[in-house]
């Protein structure tokens, strides 16, 4: 059984050889390994790509190592490190600075008109890695923010918060603009020949609880859930979320909306694969295992992690990394939960 026929087969709850296996490897040691070849900057673009073709059956973006680096445009300072980036300094000094920027962004953006055309321009780049993973057999988790964190995110969470408690309208109506023309833009890009499941992201939890009330993501995070999940099931397409951090306050919220299921549940947060399978029988459980496990553990602790995790959880479960397989989780432990959940 290959990889594609292993996901499509397990979201279609029947069989399969092994568990399907999902997530990214930002770690070059992982990639140099399971591509086979040193990192280079002419070699980096490939050895990614047969990397996760190796470890993953459906591999949720393409982590290409880069050549750090700092950039400054329009006030916006930014660097970027090999892996991973950040913001340095935004252009906003105040909350009436965002709020101003917020109201640009409403009156020069229709998320109902969107161009056809251009969206699979945008997104041809996906689209051309979505058909190489299938051509290979495998698949390609497409994946886009569902508003809230991009919001915050180019704000800061502080002047986001203190621009929403000064003018809670137009911050609303901020999050429902950018959350509809976010998912309407990438819609017509998705397409189940090539994209059997799609990740809803945004982050509004860390690893003590949620980053907003329960009321506040009810207002303007789950709506915008339903909505997608409805979209993508139109398409024939199943839909999971992810969201960092502890979400356990707002959980059935978050299956309410018809998603089919839900990553990372973060041990290091206090998820539990046990709780939320035992709550919800039929939801596919994606990640789950242990990032302080893999990167500080013995291959032998992760062996044990992973065939509880998929004692727990399956069969409907995707076996992942909880946080993904980032720099410093040494290749032998990879290898030991490829090994449990392949049999080898």
């Amino acid at each position: 059984m290959n990889s594609w026929e292993r996901v499509v087969r397990t979201l279609n709850f029947e069989n399969v050889d092994v568990l399907p296996t999902i997530g990214d490897a930002s770690n070059r040691a992982v990639q140099e390994f399971y591509g086979g070849e040193t990192l280079t900057e002419e070699n980096k673009e490939e050895v990614a790509f047969r990397a996760a073709l190796a470890i993953f059956d459906i591999a949720v973006g393409l982590p290409v190592i880069r050549t750090p680096s700092i950039q400054e445009y329009d006030g916006w300072i930014t660097e970027t490190q090999e892996w991973t980036g950040w913001i340095k300094k935004r252009p906003f000094l105040s909350s009436d600075d965002c709020l101003r920027d917020m109201k640009r962004f409403i009156d020069t953006t229709d998320p109902n008109r969107i161009d056809t055309e251009e969206c699979r321009k945008a997104y041809a780049p996906w689209i051309k890695l979505a058909r190489e993973f299938k051509l290979k057999s495998s698949a390609f988790g497409m994946y886009v923010d569902v508003g809230i964190q991009g919001a915050y995110h180019r704000y800061g969470l502080e002047l986001f918060s203190y621009s929403y408690a000064e003018n809670p309208d137009l911050v609303s109506k901020f999050i429902d603009t950018s959350s509809r023309y976010n998912f309407n833009k990438i819609l017509p890009a998705i397409d189940p020949e090539f994209c059997p499941l799609f990740e809803l992201g945004s982050d509004v939890a860390f690893k003590n609880g949620l980053l907003f009330p329960p009321q506040f993501l009810r207002k303007h995070y789950i709506p915008y859930l339903e909505i997608a999940a409805n979209a993508l099931h139109q398409k024939g397409i199943k839909a999971y979320v992810h969201s960092d951090g502890d979400v356990s306050q707002i959980i059935a919220d978050i299956v309410a909306t018809g998603i089919d299921g839900l990553h990372p549940i973060d041990p290091s947060a206090g998820m539990s694969i046990r709780k939320v399978r035992k709550r919800f029988p039929k939801l596919f459980i994606l990640g789950g295992i242990d990032g302080r496990n893999m990167a500080f553990g013995t291959p032998e602790m992760v062996k044990k992690e992973v065939q509880q995790a998929i004692e727990t959880a399956g069969p409907n479960y995707f076996v992942g990394v909880s946080g993904n397989i980032y720099e410093g989780i040494p290749v032998d432990n990879v290898k030991a939960m490829l090994g449990v959940v392949r049999g080898e």
